[in-house]
Formats: C-alpha cells, structure tokens, sequence
C-alpha cells in the first residue's frame, strides 16, 4: 500500500454517537391517588437490622476428579458436570517466563501468544477462526511467569471437532512468520507503553523489588527473535509427560478417557525432563524512588512477602491486611485524618502465590512533598496491630470479607478443575483452596497480633515512590534509590546477518527469481507503470500509479481530490511531494516511505540481491529480511510457487507511532514473460485496511528520468 495508506496514517478517528435509553416513567408523571388509610390491625413490626441472623458461610466440598494417564505419559484430570451442555478444558503446561535467557526476555510470551495465534500445520489462522465461529467454540494459548496455557471452550454437540482442533494447535502449532511479526509488533506496542500507567509502574517495581524473578522483555531482546526461537522454546516445554490435561463437562468418563487416548495417543516425545522452577530470591527493606515528573500526586506502596497457599501464616497475614485496609471498616479507611497530611485512598491487601511469597502491601496516594505520609501512617496502623489484638467484630468482619473473596468460583465446575489442575501442576493438595479458607476461619485474635510481630516488621518492607520528586527520605531512616525505568531505544537492525543466513537468503532469493520468470527477464526490465484501484475497508477507493526507472526513479501519483492531487517523487536519496498545485520537499517519515516503496516494488524486490548495499537474509525457510540502510522488508515466499505471498514492514505516523503493515499478494498473471501480482490485500497492525486490484501493469515503455521528475 503507498498514498493510500500514507493518507490512512494521518487520518482522524471517527467518533460514534450511542442515544440515551428512554426514560422509565414519564418526565412529569401525573400524581398518583393516595392510597385510603387501613384500619386492619398491623402485624409484628419488622426486626431492625442489627437484629437480623445470617446462616453461617458455607465452604464448598472439593470434587472428587477422575485423574490417570496417557500411555504417552500425559496426565489427565476429568471432572463430570452435567447441568449444562458445555464442555471446557485445557492443557497446563511447565513452562514460563521463568525460564528466559535475559537477552531473549519476551520469547515466552510470544511463544504462548503464536500457539493460538500462528495457526497450526494443517489450518491457518484465518481457517481457525472460521471454523471455531461455526462451531460455536474457543481456544486460547499463552504462557505467563511459571505456567503456559492452551484452553478451550465448546458446546457438547461439537466436542469432537473442537478437541481435534485444541489437539492440533497443542501439538502441530505453526509459527506463522507473518503472525510473529504481528506478536513482536504488539509486544513492543506494549513495551513502549509500560510507563504510561503510574500505578503498573509502582506496583511492577515493588514486586520486582521483592520478588526479582524474571527479565522485563525490552526492545532489544524482541526485536532478533526468530520462528525458529519460538519453535525451540515450544519443543522445550510441550511434550506430554511435561502436560496436565483438564477437562470438564457434560461426558461420560470412561468415554473421555477413551477419545482422548484415540487423539492424543501418538503425541510423542523424548524430551528431558523440565528442571524445577527456580526458587525465588526475596529481597526486603530499603526504598526506592521512580521519577514520573507529568505526575501531580505521589503514588507510594509498602511491600513485604506474603506468604505461599501452603504457608500456615497465609491465612492470618491475609486477615491482618483486611482489618488494616480492605474494605470501608478498615483501620485505614476509619482512622481520623491528622490536620498537615495529605493522604488519599490508602489500603492493604495481602495476596499469596504458588510459587512465590505473594506480597502484604500498603499503597496510597500523596499530595506534592508528601509522599512520606503515606508511609507514616501506615506504620503508624501497623505499630498497633504489632502491639494489641484487634477485635473479635474486626476479624469476624475480614474473615467473612476473605471467604467472600477466594470462594467466589468454587461452585464453578470449570474453575474448580482448573484449579485441580493448577494444584497438580504446582503439587499442592487438590483442595488447597478449601483448606486455605478452613485457615481463615481459624485465625484468631492472637494469630493476628503474632503473624503482625513475626511479619510485619516495619524494617522488612520495601517501600516504593512513584511521583515529581527528585529525592524521598524514607521516614524509617534514610533516602531512597532512584530506579531508572527509560525505555532502550529500539536497535537498527533486527536479524543477525552472516554467512549461512545470507547464504539461504540468496536461494530464497534466487528461487523467486526462477518462478517469477527468470533472473535476466526481471533485469531486462528498465522501466515499470502499474496502476492500482484500492477499495478501503471503512469506506471509499483510491487510485494510484507508480511509475518507475530502474535503479531508483520513483514517482507516485494519488487519486484527484477537491484538496488536489498526492504526488510524491524519489530519485532514491531525496524528493518532493506536492498536491498537484504547490510541492515541497519530501521529509521523513514520508521520505522513508517512498525509499520503503521503492525497494518493494515487484521486479526491484526480486533484484534485490544485485543492488548494491542492500542485505537479503532468511530469517526461516520460507521467510527472507531484506534491508537497505534503516528500511526493512520481510518477504514471505509460497512454499508451492516460490513467488512472494506476503511482504511486513513498519512504517512511522508524523507523530514517530509505528505501524505494521503486511501485504498479501495474490493473483499472480504473466506480463512479457514475467509473473506479478494483481491483487492485495492490506493489514495494518492485524487490522484489515484495504484490497487493491492492479488494472495496469506495462514494462519497457520507454519513461523518462526528466519526465518523471517534473514537479506539477
């Protein structure tokens, strides 16, 4: 895509209108009669409030699950439920974050994503999506800190063609090239957005703080990262004995077990065993401070570890955190506001982990140079629960409030084998859940006022601050230290380029070439028009022809508008840009795009191993990266012709926001001997943009440099 997309780029955003629902009386009811006054004798009057009795809370009994396993060594996790027709499941799988190099931090998560997102071997993504929309279904993929995910979703009546669909992507996942750049765009869309929220800022560093257990993925680590890293890491973690499958559902047992045994039966591999997750390393106490000088108030968070499920004080932790500041009877919330601080929606919470400590943390807001009383009081709270028992009310209240909380779901049959599965995964007890609440309802005063001494030291908190300060002295005793949280800028380059890769990017090359027509017909060719109509996905066409002499003569004519008429012309280094009545010099980001388009014309693409400074290197068997100075093009061959089928490359809004654009290229028709496409269709960013029709390829017609380079 060229003008057209230029002019999408710098388009305005369309806002819809939603109507106001209509009122439920009328604006100006007419008044109703009054009602005559009964005579009948009134009953008991009602009970106030105060009065009223609840049942006690009850705890849901865990399920009792089918557990065996495969002959390929997978274990499986069935659980029967027959009020509804649906049927869920997924496979956990021990994998993570946790087990990323530094220098390829984000490997895991684009793995997980390009599971459900690539397609497998036998469907594309496309074909997926359609056939998951027929039948009713839903698959999903991703690999968090310490676990990776497939799960699907699916009425019984289609269970079969759903498992066999769940059974490819788990199995046969492709790693489409064109869907990896799309991963690797939205991952750095993300990395480029991480600092824009204060409150992920804070509560991110406060838990790399205490918990510094994985790599933060940047720029630089993303942006080399190739299909075959992304198949290594898959072939690493995914293999059945290293898998717990869950279902649950409308089934029959024994013919669950059957089917999956039929399917997932010769899924073999010989992989090693997974090493154990890493153990974690704490760190406690200290300050740090993180400059946000766009902030007006100061965010600032207290944190300490909180404990595993397993931990007997888990329970009572949770419980202290709930009395000091959950909820609108917390000690935090009641407390009486001193006259000079300025401290808004201070609370706690205290949450476990499975395989880390969790986190017992204190967060509020701070006015402008008062940052240290969110620390202060929250001390000032915490001294009193480390020197007296709160009130019987005050943990009868927490306890309720947690039991509220973590039982939410565990009526849920798929939740609950979910977490039976978790449980397997992480070799906790089935019912840890149930059992974590049968703690809550034992803590007692004097657990509170223990695990408070015991845990709460005020010494053992790391306290952090996100504002506009340029110091914080820590009310315990000395300054903070500033955290750095600038973004790496993003590398040159994106494919290592050597011998071997430069090697095979010259056969992909040269293979293309072949089908196209052969090497010497596409340099016999001095010159080129094409004439393209786009249809744009949200409305409207535009018209565009691309004249051009080889080596790098490029002029770029738009379709005539009231405003005029988008020209840009290059001779490969420099050009101009006009609107068919004034021009002016062509800068960046046009000017790379025109320099971009120039490269991605067909016959200079398929030439791009004879054109001096430009690199052609693959990046798999089906995928090269040509690249001229800071331009870079992904070219994606068909397996069967050897044509180009897909080219991505970015390009940057006036305001430097890139884009990923990938263009499908279809239709391929000879012209004097050569084969070019006459059909596109556009994506930016995954998003569908526009379909192009060529109407007119001409070659060798004898066009001019002067000619061309003539401004309007």
């Amino acid at each position: 895509m060229r003008l057209a997309l230029s002019a999408a780029l710098l388009a305005a955003a369309a806002f819809g209108q939603v109507g106001m629902p209509p009122p439920l009386v009328p604006s100006n009811p007419a008044p109703a009669a009054r009602p005559a006054r009964s005579t009948a004798p009134r009953g008991p009057a009602a009970p106030a409030y105060k009065e009223l009795k609840y049942p006690a809370l009850r705890l849901p009994e865990a399920p009792q699950a089918a557990r065996f396993q495969l002959s390929n060594g997978m274990k499986v996790v069935l659980l029967e439920n027959h009020e509804v027709p649906l049927i869920t499941g997924g496979a956990l799988v021990k994998t993570g974050a946790v087990y990323e190099t530094a220098n390829q931090a984000g490997l895991a998560t684009l793995t997980g994503a390009l599971i459900r997102g690539g397609g497998s071997r036998l469907k594309t993504p496309d074909e997926l999506e359609s056939e998951l929309a027929a039948l009713g279904a839903s698959i999903d993929s991703g690999i968090g800190e310490t676990m990776g995910s497939v799960t699907f979703s699916t009425l019984k009546e289609n269970v079969a063609p759903t498992l066999s669909l769940f059974h490819d992507l788990l199995t046969t996942p492709a790693f489409r090239s064109d869907r990896l750049d799309l991963g690797k765009s939205a991952v750095m869309n993300s990395i480029g957005r991480r600092n824009d929220d204060a409150r992920q800022v804070l509560r991110r560093e406060l838990l790399h703080a205490v918990h510094p257990q994985t790599h933060q993925p940047e720029y630089g680590a993303v942006a080399p990262l190739r299909r075959t890293d992304l198949e290594q890491f898959y072939r690493r973690y995914f293999f059945p004995a290293n898998t717990i499958l869950v279902v649950s559902g409308d089934f029959r047992t024994e013919e669950m077990k059957g089917a999956l045994e039929v399917l997932f039966g010769g899924w073999k591999s010989d992989q090693a065993p997974v090493p154990d997750l890493p153990k974690e390393e704490t760190h406690t106490g200290g300050a740090i401070l993180i400059a946000k000088p766009d902030l007006r108030l100061n965010l600032v968070a207290m944190g300490a570890p909180g404990g595993t499920y397993l931990d007997p004080d888990a329970a009572a932790l949770d419980v202290t955190a709930t009395i000091l500041g959950a909820g609108a009877r917390s000690r935090l919330r009641r407390r009486p506001a001193r006259p000079t601080e300025s401290v808004e929606n201070i609370q706690a919470e205290s949450y476990p982990g499975f395989v880390t400590a969790g986190l017992f943390a204190v967060t509020g807001t701070a006015g402008p140079g008062a940052a240290a009383d969110v620390v202060t009081v929250a001390l000032d709270e915490l001294q009193k629960l480390r020197t007296s028992e709160p009130t019987d009310e005050e943990v009868r209240i927490a306890r309720e409030m947690i039991w509220l909380r973590v039982g939410e779901g565990l009526d849920n049959p798929a939740r609950v084998a979910l977490a039976i599965g978790a449980a397997d995964y992480y070799g906790y007890p089935a019912d840890y859940l149930q059992q974590y609440l049968k703690r809550v309802a034992a803590v007692t005063r004097a657990d509170v006022l223990r695990v408070a001494k015991e845990k709460l030291e005020p010494s053992k908190f790391t306290v952090a601050v996100v504002g506009n300060l340029r110091t914080f002295e820590d009310p315990r005793g000395g300054s903070a230290t500033k955290v750095d949280i600038t973004i790496p800028p993003p590398p040159t380059g994106r494919t290592a380029v050597d011998t071997t890769t430069l090697d095979d990017g010259k056969k992909l090359l040269e293979r293309a070439q072949q089908a196209a027509g052969g090497a010497a017909k596409l340099a016999a060719v001095k010159d080129m028009s094409i004439k393209t109509s786009y249809s744009i996905a949200r409305g409207g066409k535009d018209d565009e022809w691309d004249q051009w002499v080889a080596p790098s003569t490029l002029r770029q004519d738009g379709t005539a508008t009231q405003f005029g008429r988008l020209i840009r012309f290059t001779d490969g280094t420099n050009g101009w840009i006009s609107n068919g009545y004034a021009s002016g010099p062509l800068i960046n980001p046009g000017l790379q795009q025109s320099l971009g388009d120039l490269i991605r014309l067909p016959v200079n693409l398929l030439l791009s191993d004879r054109v001096p400074g430009r690199t052609v290197a693959a990046i798999d068997d089906e995928t090269v990266e040509i690249r001229q100075g800071e331009i870079v093009t992904r070219v994606v061959f068909d397996p069967k012709t050897g044509l180009p089928s897909q080219l991505h490359y970015d390009l940057l809004t006036d305001r430097g926001q890139p884009i990923l654009v990938q263009e499908t290229l279809s239709d391929f028709r000879d012209v004097d001997g050569i084969k070019l496409p006459f059909a596109t269709t556009v994506f930016q960013n995954g998003t569908k943009y526009a379909d192009g029709v060529v109407t007119e390829i001409k070659l060798n017609q004898g066009l001019k440099v002067e000619v061309l380079q003539k401004r309007p």
